[in-house]
């Protein structure tokens, strides 16, 4: 059977040093309860296993940001197949599947790997109703000087920064800030938008694998940005992997739109 993929994928500039943490493409749908089951489960192991050779159970993480930081709430069971070196992950549970990247050659990698994904869920889970469809790009830039909220001034663009490019920011040190934006692209279609300062750690839980890349640490801005779609729709590959296309590109209008080009420079995007 042939793998369903975008028929054209929006391409940006590769960035040497890119500050991307995190991508995650879900579907949700409604429950299939057999999913936990090991004998329902071990055809699906079987398809991936040659990416994804490393399986186990864990409860769902919910990372929630709050002027505490970052903090982490348990969920449902749900199964992880991961490649030895960590970076890729299939997370399935009784009412989604998730692909994550930490890395990723491109994005044409990426859509690929994930239309692969929805094939065997299709075949073997056979899920009925797309519930909610999503793409997220978790980034965290980090850059030597950077050691406050002001610091990020001529980095991260005057619009985004807000009361700290203004009186506040000459007033005060600010240790942290969070801002949470909804926007709306159309019915039943949001952009969830959350970025800030943080002075240390990582928004991204770490992968329990001992080939894994170690998180980075210090201080970062977070720009969190996650696309998604609230429509019931039938799971139909085709629409949705072209979906998932355009949600890429307003991510990536996003990101241009929040740093400036000097920050883009900095992160040294590939010419020609």
């Amino acid at each position: 059977m042939a793998i369903a993929a975008p028929s054209r994928v929006t391409r940006h500039a590769r960035l040497k040093r890119s500050p991307l943490a995190l991508v995650i493409s879900q579907v949700r749908f409604p429950p299939v309860f057999k999913v936990m089951d090991q004998d329902f489960i071990s055809p699906v192991q079987e398809a991936i296993r040659d990416k994804y050779p490393v399986v186990g159970q864990e409860h769902e993480i919910q990372m929630i940001l709050g002027p505490q930081g970052v903090q982490q709430s348990p969920g449902q069971k749900q199964w992880r197949f991961m490649s030895v070196d960590g970076m890729w992950s299939i997370v399935l549970g009784q009412t989604a599947v998730t692909l994550e990247a930490r890395s990723y050659t491109d994005a044409s990698e990426y859509f690929e790997r994930f239309a692969e994904v929805l094939n065997v869920v299709r075949t073997h889970v056979r899920p009925s109703l797309v519930e909610r469809l999503g793409l997220r790009y978790v980034n965290e830039f980090r850059q030597p000087q950077c050691d406050s909220a002001q610091s990020w001034h001529g980095l991260i663009d005057g619009g985004f920064l807000g009361p700290l490019d203004g009186e506040l920011g000459k007033r005060f040190r600010v240790s942290r800030t969070i801002q949470d934006i909804t926007l709306e692209k159309g019915p039943g279609e949001l952009v969830s938008l959350k970025h800030g300062f943080i002075p240390d750690g990582t928004t991204v839980t770490a992968i329990p694998s001992p080939d894994a890349r170690m998180p980075a640490v210090g201080p970062f801005y977070l720009l969190d940005i996650d696309h998604f779609s609230l429509r019931r729709h039938p799971f139909e590959i085709d629409g949705m992997m072209e979906t998932l296309d355009k949600f890429h590109s307003v991510i990536y209008d996003l990101f241009r739109l929040a740093i400036t080009p000097d920050l883009y420079e900095r992160l040294e995007p590939a010419r020609g």
